[in-house]
């Protein structure tokens, strides 16, 4: 039996900036992780610092009211301030990208016209030549994919802070908390920190009530510029974006180099059961069709993203003999959770307030990790987290 003051659960963003900023204040801390290294080795999804939520902020409105949209996307923007604020300081230079919202649909065009009325970030982009409205610019991303050993570096805690472990129970008292781990042990803490994305469902039965699995397709294709036979992005090889289309159900960066042209993307996720929502990547529906199906419909979401954000001279080689199987280099399933109705869940977790935690921002984790630790670690220290919005609190869905 293991006892310290805090006990922080995880191996992403959010679990490491927790559990260093309060090693850096001398709170006795300890993380739990369940990969090797401490720290997630390689990025999962796509390793961006979005500026903006999955789903056009209208969705949120609609069913959470405009105040609180407005503050998601505040609280992503602080987000990402505090990560490039952090870059800065540790000479980490990450790359922006411009970053676009392509409608694939009028009904998708009509949604995108709503919110830019709303919400001055999101800005109807017109490119040289185009005709209709099908493309709006938001504020740029981040990639992180190409610092992500310094990062690791950066945050990492001390060796003696951190322990390799599976934590599969955790409860709460009066007194403190105690989870038990895979392998039989015990840790008590007086607070613990949930920041375990998807996994943290497994470790109480009412956190795998109000937490949904959703599942996704992370896919990379990579083209040299041999076999594309010349420069099809123009002038400037290096020109590269973001991009969300299809309600968000598809997502990706396309990056040029001068060796190479790179795509990441996910989704679409409407192509899985369930548009992926309740599923586990571990599921045996979501087996070698399922991926053809997603594979076969990036050829088409792609020349229409690149179409409307101005690379002319790019979408057609989608429709060349260079866009084949083999320039697939990777395929694999992403797992996140949403809570049950879908606003994230950022504060205490239980009952008594010895549980706290953070979860539910599909697709922008990454970029919320950096403010909502902030607040994690300012609650724990003062009692106190100032900024956060009272509708995010767990407590409006569990109590343990």
């Amino acid at each position: 039996m293991a006892n310290c003051e805090v006990v922080v659960v995880g191996d992403g963003l959010f679990a490491v900036l927790t559990a260093k900023a309060l090693h850096d204040k001398g709170v006795k801390c300890l993380r739990v992780h369940s990969s090797g290294c401490g720290f997630s080795e390689n990025l999962t999804g796509l390793g961006v610092l979005w500026s903006a939520l999955n789903d056009p902020p209208t969705r949120a409105a609609v069913a959470h009211g405009g105040e609180l949209a407005e503050y998601l996307l505040q609280f992503l923007a602080q987000g990402l301030e505090r990560a490039q604020g952090f870059l800065v300081k540790n000479q980490l230079l990450a790359e922006k990208l411009p970053s676009f919202r392509v409608s694939l649909s009028d009904h998708e065009s009509t949604e995108l016209r709503e919110a830019s009325a709303l919400f001055p970030s999101l800005r109807e982009f017109k490119a040289d030549g185009s005709t209709g409205s099908s493309c709006w610019q938001e504020p740029d991303c981040v990639r992180l994919e190409q610092i992500w050993p310094e990062l690791r570096e950066a945050l990492l805690e001390p060796e003696s802070a951190r322990l390799q472990g599976q934590v599969v129970s955790l409860s709460e008292e009066n007194s403190g908390v105690e989870l038990r781990l895979a392998d039989g042990s015990t840790l008590n803490a007086e607070l613990c920190v949930v920041g375990a994305g998807a996994a943290s469902r497994h470790f109480h039965k009412r956190f795998a009530e109000v937490l949904v699995p959703v599942v996704d397709v992370v896919s990379e294709y990579q083209w040299g510029r041999s076999e594309l036979g010349g420069d099809p992005l123009g002038q400037d090889p290096s020109e590269s974006f973001c991009f969300r289309a299809g309600h968000g159900h598809v997502s990706g960066f396309f990056v040029g180099t001068k060796e190479q042209l790179r795509l990441r993307i996910t989704g679409p996720r409407y192509l899985l059961p369930g548009a992926g929502i309740g599923r586990e990547s571990s599921d045996k529906e979501l087996e070698a069709a399922v991926l053809a199906r997603v594979s076969g419909a990036h050829r088409a979401v792609m020349d229409s993203v690149l179409e409307h954000v101005g690379h002319k001279a790019a979408a057609g080689f989608l429709d060349s003999e260079v866009w084949k199987g083999r320039n697939l280099v990777s395929q694999s399933f992403g797992q996140d959770c949403l809570p049950c109705d879908e606003l994230p869940l950022l504060g205490e977790w239980g009952a008594k307030g010895r549980v706290l935690g953070n979860a539910g921002w599909l697709g922008c984790g990454h970029t919320a990790a950096f403010f909502a630790s902030e607040l994690i670690v300012s609650k724990i220290l003062s009692g106190k987290a100032e900024g956060l919005h009272p509708r995010l609190s767990p407590r409006r869905l569990m109590t343990m």
